[in-house]
């Protein structure tokens, strides 16, 4: 892998990660419905084929990965 090229992907995963954490902390200030907003990320589509159905799989990550972040919360609120 290129320096460029793992530049770019720690670049990502950072924004990506930065990203959950804002999803997480609205959604538990009562500042976004997580039904719609979930719904709208897996509703994005992209002009091009191939960035897509990359864009697709990403937004499913990040959905997931809220999903799995809500779970362990209302599982750590009833211990």
């Amino acid at each position: 892998m290129t320096d460029e090229l793992l530049q770019l992907r720690a670049q990502v995963n950072a924004l990506s990660r930065a990203w959950l954490y804002l999803a997480v902390n609205a959604e538990m200030h009562g500042g976004l419905n997580a039904q719609e907003f979930e719904a709208a990320l897996l509703g994005t589509r992209w002009p091009d084929s191939q960035i897509d159905a990359e864009g697709r799989k990403t937004m499913a990550w990040l959905v997931d990965e809220l999903q799995r972040a809500r779970e362990l919360r209302q599982s750590s609120e009833q211990l």
